[in-house]
């Protein structure tokens, strides 16, 4: 086949994959992160299609390890700088209506509705200097979370409504602590200021918790969502956990609810600088599979591979929520807990669970120390 033809063939093929793409965009306008990377595929190899026929020289390059010109510099373009995932709402999750009881709770007990998801973001806040606990969506009844932060020699405030307008500068937050929501959803303005609020520099830390998005009357997923990163519907054990311990990890204290993580002398990073080895209790594992990103995970701390992966079972509302939950050990493996990145001026760090703050057990407190400063502004 001659070069002429090859080209030829090559725009058609992408031509073809475009229109089947459009097609797919209006079938799923909210695609799952798999979805999304498998499109964002198919769509780079079409745009390097139609490209190769385009006369012109383009040179690309992401990142230190990828160069690339023609065609091929086509495809790295689209596939590795894909902005229009900054402005769309973030991908498919479990986002429980109003009114989903809890576990323990009457259905009497309303979760409070989320605002209007279409309604206008506000305007994301300067950026301070202040770390700061958010306690806006009902987070203060987790038990121990703002004594911790009270505590805490970091000095680290609590806010009701940590992007007020009036807030001091000494109130806005450089970093901002945001354990998943008591009952309460995050609305669309909620998610889109907190993403404008990094981009702009802001440090994010998100706590999660064991099944996060179906059992607490709580969306946070979709504010890491947005991000490619989704929050697993599981419960991390130790090995050797019972059936009874994965009940009493809810409020047990006992060291055998606590999962212990090693990490490895040779995978260091300012995050991990000093720390030898975590314990968290009551975590969920990460998907970091299809990050939305332009840029590599900045680190990733997994568990052993001794990790017990507890699946829940039960019946969900139709919001999506469990009330009760019995859980079965599905399987044994190493999965990720904590991940950190950046996005656009600022960082982001999401772990599995919020008691990594509040237990004060092996180098938990000078994890938490060193995520809090490689979050903080490079301003301040």
């Amino acid at each position: 086949m001659g070069k002429n033809n090859q080209k030829l063939v090559a725009f058609a093929f992408g031509v073809a994959f475009v229109i089947a793409l459009l097609v797919l965009a209006i079938a799923f306008p909210d695609p799952t992160p798999f979805q999304y990377t498998v499109f964002r595929v198919v769509l780079s190899l079409a745009a390097a299609g139609v490209g190769a026929i385009i006369p012109g020289l383009l040179e690309a390059k992401a990142a230190t390890w990828i160069r690339a010109s023609g065609a091929l510099a086509v495809f790295v373009i689209v596939y590795f700088y894909s902005p229009a995932a900054l402005v769309t709402p973030p991908p498919n999750g479990n986002t429980p209506e109003p009114n989903s009881p809890l576990v323990g709770e009457s259905s009497e007990t309303p979760v409070t509705p989320p605002q209007d998801a279409n309604a206008p973001a506000p305007e994301s806040p300067p950026i301070g200097s202040r770390v700061v606990l958010d306690i806006s969506k009902g987070q203060d009844n987790w038990i121990g979370l703002t004594a911790w932060a009270s505590d805490s020699p970091l000095e680290i405030r609590t806010l009701e409504d940590p992007f007020r307008a009036e807030n001091s500068d000494d109130e806005r937050p450089g970093v901002l602590i945001h354990a998943l929501p008591y009952k309460e959803l995050l609305s669309g303005p909620d998610i889109a200021l907190m993403r404008g609020w990094v981009e702009r520099g802001g440090g994010l830390l998100v706590l999660g918790y064991y099944a996060a998005d179906t059992h607490h009357g709580s969306n946070v997923g979709k504010l890491v969502g947005q991000w490619g990163i989704s929050f697993e519907d599981n419960l991390l054990m130790p090995p050797g956990a019972s059936e009874d311990d994965t009940k009493g990890q809810v409020f047990g204290l006992d060291a055998k609810f606590g999962l212990e993580v090693d990490i490895p002398l040779d995978e260091y990073s300012p995050v991990t600088n000093g720390v030898n080895r975590l314990v968290v209790q009551s975590a969920a594992s990460l998907n970091v599979k299809y990050p939305l990103l332009s840029k590599p995970l900045t680190f990733v701390v997994e568990t052993g591979k001794q990790t017990g992966i507890w699946r829940p079972e039960g019946h969900k509302d139709r919001d999506g929520m469990r009330l009760d939950i019995d859980w079965t050990h599905e399987e044994t493996e190493s999965v990720p807990v904590l991940v950190g990145f950046e996005y656009g001026r600022g960082k982001v760090a999401i772990c599995g669970t919020w008691k990594l703050a509040t237990l004060n057990r092996a180098d938990n407190g000078r994890l938490i120390r060193n995520l809090i400063e490689w979050l903080r502004p490079t301003s301040h």
